[in-house]
């Protein structure tokens, strides 16, 4: 009975579900606050460096699906011409499965864009990240506008 006890137990202990630890929401956490800071601040170096190549996403603007991280030069290009972020993540939400990082959140702020058009918030944001060589990066992001509440 007790050569039978060890491997169950073993094996009871490789099936039941852990609990990410606090430290590792606080990473992804501090990782989408960056994200965040460098996307407001037109750093956007450190603003890319938060993507996997193969990212994916719906934007604020309601259009298709936007694949990949895209030339650094449209980045530039768009921020010289007067786009300007001014955005804060709220009730940032963190469920965690293994290295891959769900993120569920509030956007409020403006954005605005070339030609003095500016897009207002409340939106609904959602992204996937993935732990990559140390880093949580994004993979899958979406933003939709929040409707009003009742």
């Amino acid at each position: 009975m007790k050569r039978l006890a060890f491997p169950a137990l073993l094996l009871l202990a490789l099936l039941c579900p852990t609990r990410p630890s606090h430290a590792q929401e606080a990473e992804v956490r501090d990782a989408v606050q960056k994200t965040v800071a460098a996307w407001n601040n037109g750093a956007i170096d450190e603003f890319r460096s938060n993507f996997l190549p193969q990212v994916q996403g719906f934007y604020l603007d309601g259009g298709v699906l936007m694949e990949g991280i895209g030339p650094v030069e449209e980045d530039k290009a768009a921020y010289a011409a007067g786009f300007k972020p001014n955005v804060v993540a709220r009730q940032i939400t963190i469920r965690i499965y293994g290295n891959t990082a769900v993120i569920a959140a509030y956007f409020t702020g403006a954005i605005k864009l070339p030609g003095n058009q500016q897009l207002v918030g409340p939106w609904r944001f959602t992204e996937t990240r993935i732990k990559d060589s140390g880093k949580w990066k994004t993979v899958q992001w979406h933003f939709s506008r929040l409707a009003p509440q009742a």
